[in-house]
């Protein structure tokens, strides 16, 4: 955790009497940082307010742009790098806007969280209202991946992702279209950002800042490079804020369009595929990279891997089957899926498919359009990654 420590400075001006202290600093996600103050109230009939002033190291207070002011005794001041230095003072007004010394002075220290390999895998049961998933271990920078099992809804939907703290996410259900839609399982994963071997597999986790926005007459994203060598990466992604109200979903290419990641071509976007409406605004996206192979982390039995190219869409005849590389004991509950690659020119993204998502020798998937551009939900084959486990599990680092 962050140190938390504060100098012993006390000013006072006329009959303004303030003590600030520093409640707590947690990292939200990549390198932001929120922290929140809270100070001694003031009684005096003639006062309008207070203002928090922030300084990074080696820098002065700018009296003239507090970073926040209000009414309150207590305030958090978001999205601060963690790994600068930040001081606080806090000063009160009166109504006539005369303004009092500083407060005592606190800081937060530059003193990065300790990262370690862990992650975690369930199940929640989502519809068009957010819900938060409470996490079992504590992160400094979670990377959260989410994908449907297409089961109770008729028409098209996506994961949207928002609120990712170092304990928590919420999560929900969209129409493209911003129709209707109903409750479905989502898998989800959560693994800390960085580079690992957890449990003698290849894992790695990023999050960067998404600036460009595909779509079906233009598919570019932005290069990645992994953190690591990996022989048959399988990616899985999610746009990991709602900055935009406006869908959009996760989709990743190899050397082109139309070939997976391999192990020396990774680009990674977001797109609005046949949506009329292309403009969005940026968004944070995460990814996840896995090793291929079948075996145990945590204590739990998985499989992750890129199948043929063979899936196809919800209006030709799904469920399309992959069958795993190795069978399990029992049939996997989590599944998460992703195209590899972007073979329709439509654009789309894959679901697990139906109500029996997966027995022990196969895992059932099919791809889904947005009926923005058009109204059929035909599909191209398409390649398609996925990360599934028995049950779910989580692994902590600790």
């Amino acid at each position: 955790m962050h140190q938390l420590r504060k100098k012993n400075i006390f000013t006072t001006w006329k009959y303004f009497l303030l003590f600030i202290f520093l409640l707590f600093g947690f990292v939200t996600s990549g390198y932001a940082m929120d922290v929140t103050l809270q100070w001694w109230p003031n009684s005096e009939p003639d006062l309008a307010g207070y203002r928090v002033f922030c300084r990074e190291e080696g820098q002065f207070y700018n009296y003239t742009n507090p970073s926040w002011q209000g009414t309150n005794t207590t305030c958090t001041i978001n999205n601060l790098d963690k790994n600068k230095a930040y001081y606080f003072v806090t000063r009160a007004f009166d109504i006539k806007n005369l303004e009092s010394g500083d407060s005592n002075e606190v800081y937060i220290e530059a003193t990065p969280m300790y990262k370690t390999g862990q992650l975690e895998f369930d199940m929640v049961d989502a519809g068009g209202d957010y819900v938060t998933v409470n996490l079992a271990n504590i992160y400094v920078s979670p990377v959260v991946v989410c994908s449907v099992n297409y089961n109770n809804n008729t028409t098209p939907v996506v994961v949207r992702v928002s609120n990712v703290t170092s304990t928590s996410f919420d999560v929900r259900l969209q129409n493209p279209s911003d129709g209707a839609v109903k409750k479905d399982i989502v898998s989800y994963l959560v693994v800390e950002e960085g580079t690992w071997n957890i449990d003698g597999v290849k894992i790695e986790a990023q999050v960067y800042l998404s600036t460009v926005n595909d779509e079906n007459n233009s598919w570019v994203g932005e290069s990645q490079s992994y953190g690591q060598s990996y022989t048959k990466p399988v990616l899985l992604g999610q746009v990991m804020t709602e900055n935009d109200a406006g869908w959009s979903v996760f989709w990743c290419q190899g050397s082109n369009r139309y070939s997976p990641p391999s192990a020396t071509a990774l680009t990674t976007g977001k797109t609005v595929c046949q949506d009329t409406d292309t403009s969005r605004a940026d968004e944070t996206i995460g990814f996840i990279v896995f090793e291929a192979g079948h075996g145990m982390i945590g204590g739990v039995e998985f499989e992750a891997s890129v199948g043929a190219d063979t899936v196809q869409g919800v209006n030709d005849s799904p469920p399309y089957t992959y069958s795993f590389d190795t069978a399990f004991g029992l049939a996997p509950q989590v599944a998460l899926s992703g195209m590899a690659g972007m073979n329709g020119g439509d654009g789309g993204w894959a679901y697990v498919h139906g109500s029996t998502l997966a027995t022990t020798k196969s895992l059932y998937l099919s791809i889904d359009e947005d009926m923005i551009g058009d109204s059929d939900r035909w599909h191209t084959r398409e390649q398609v990654g996925y990360v599934v486990f028995e049950t779910g599990g989580s692994l902590s680092g600790e």
